[in-house]
């Protein structure tokens, strides 16, 4: 008897395995390395385009400092009010007036005007007030002490160094602590603690006779060398408080000092050195050069010390005066110089600036005091240091691009052992392990250890037994797709009994 048994469909776990050939695994390999090489070009670029820029960043920082330096302080009247006119035309045969001599304001510019066309720079050193003999007194405030020491007028010439020198039609005395004091330094806390003076670093008294006629000064409190450009004037002090008060005889002079610096080119701030000068120094001498070479003369505006190397050859030279600027050829060229000189020669600004912002009060202390008292105390604020940094250090970028090939190509420092790379570079082949057959298909241990070369054998018995493992299951998972499709075929059995 035969029986007819019905079947039911086997479920089985669909497959979502995605098969692809090796050609095609080839081609998504390959897409995908590009994918990853074209990111890390991408990030490279963006990151070396920041870089390359040279972009700034500023930091600003404000400081009280409790050891502070000697400042020094530059005093200026126009030349004009200043000048011995009687010894000037007895000894050079002219016929110059005093302007402050003339009572309306045609007869002042009329005379000034003739000042300044006779006028030449060794006038102007020879016959105004000497820098060594207008010093009267002076107190000193040395460092680490409280009290403030009055000196007469030999022992202040010790204690200072007068250097007299022109700018922007101004005479200019520079008071300036000898080497020995200028390099000490003062104990902020002292000088602001005393008793006599607070605050003061010293004072110098100053011979009014000398400056009689000097109604207009201006001040300059400064460090290191002679302010080199006329910019560095304050603004013009008068020595009346208004037309019916007497005239002021103390003045008291505080300053803030302000340091920026700056990268050099190809940073945005591109600032330069000038061999060890400033800035000032080189648009000064290249102005004072073309117009020398011009005209024959000296720009007004510029600074020329009374006992400079660079000034010899200037003090027999005229001066740039007013009539000449009237000429209008002649003013055009003049401005063509400097334009030429502060656009090509002198672009860049220093790298190292140094500002002293000078302020003052003027004080009546005695009526009947002649001579000047000139005070600087020592800064109630803080210095201000402005600092330009780059945007992105090489540093920076060189760590930002390494880590780009680590995350777009996975490159890692730790792959290159040097101990690994060196045993692989001594491969030998030993005697008592033969060196596997070209035919394998083994690349695990082609480049391993001699001495592991007695796996390979055991490995490729082993992979073949797992190939035909493989092709064995393959071979069932045929028969069972086969038997899904034909689910309702029947199977007939034979009776056995």
């Amino acid at each position: 008897m035969i029986r007819y048994i019905k079947m039911r469909p086997v479920l089985r776990k669909p497959n979502t395995t995605i098969e692809m050939t090796p050609r095609t695994q080839r081609y998504v390999t390959y897409i995908f390395y590009l994918l990853c090489i074209c990111g890390l070009f991408i990030h490279v670029g963006q990151i070396s385009e920041k870089y390359f820029k040279y972009s700034v960043t500023n930091r600003l920082a404000m400081d009280l400092p409790n050891k502070l330096k000697f400042p020094a302080l530059s005093l200026c009247w126009r030349y004009a009010d200043i000048l011995d006119y009687k010894l000037l035309n007895k000894e050079q045969n002219l016929d110059l007036v005093d302007p402050m001599s003339r009572h309306t304001s045609f007869g002042f510019f009329r005379a000034l005007e003739e000042l300044k066309a006779a006028i030449k720079m060794s006038y102007i050193f020879d016959y105004s007030p000497d820098g060594s003999t207008i010093i009267e007194g002076c107190s000193i405030r040395f460092p680490n002490k409280y009290r403030a020491d009055a000196l007469n007028q030999s022992e202040c010439q010790s204690y200072f160094n007068v250097t007299k020198y022109y700018v922007a039609e101004n005479v200019c005395y520079r008071f300036a602590p000898i080497e020995s004091l200028e390099n000490q330094m003062y104990d902020y806390a002292q000088a602001k603690s005393a008793l006599t003076y607070p605050g003061m670093a010293y004072q110098v008294h100053i011979s009014g006779k000398a400056f009689e006629h000097g109604r207009v000064f201006s001040p300059i409190v400064h460090r290191g060398k002679v302010p080199k450009r006329s910019r560095y004037l304050s603004p013009e002090i008068t020595r009346f408080q208004n037309r019916s008060s007497p005239k002021a005889n103390v003045f008291v002079f505080t300053y803030k000092f302000i340091q920026t610096t700056r990268l050099e080119s190809p940073y945005e701030t591109k600032c330069s050195y000038y061999d060890g000068e400033s800035q000032p120094t080189c648009f000064r001498k290249c102005l004072i050069n073309k117009t020398l070479q011009a005209f024959d003369k000296i720009p007004f505006t510029e600074m020329i010390k009374e006992h400079g190397d660079y000034s010899k050859n200037l003090l027999e030279k005229q001066i740039i005066s007013d009539f000449d600027m009237s000429n209008q050829t002649y003013f055009e060229q003049l401005r063509a110089f400097e334009q030429q000189c502060k656009d090509e020669e002198c672009r860049n600004v220093d790298c190292e600036q140094r500002l002293y912002l000078t302020g003052l009060e003027a004080k009546i202390v005695d009526e009947s005091e002649e001579n000047l008292t000139f005070r600087v105390n020592l800064p109630s604020s803080p210095n201000y240091y402005l600092k330009y940094q780059p945007m992105l250090e090489l540093e920076e970028y060189a760590v930002y691009v390494l880590g780009c090939f680590g995350i777009w190509l996975g490159v890692c420092v730790m792959n290159l052992n040097p101990v690994k790379l060196v045993k692989r570079s001594r491969y030998v082949v030993s005697d008592n392990h033969p060196e596997p057959a070209k035919t394998s298909t083994n690349r695990l241990f082609h480049n391993s250890d001699p001495s592991e070369h007695h796996l390979l054998a055991e490995f490729d018995v082993l992979k073949k037994a797992v190939r035909r493992f493989e092709e064995r299951m393959n071979s069932i998972n045929s028969e069972h797709r086969r038997a899904s499709r034909h689910s309702h075929s029947t199977l007939v059995l034979p009776n056995h009994s």
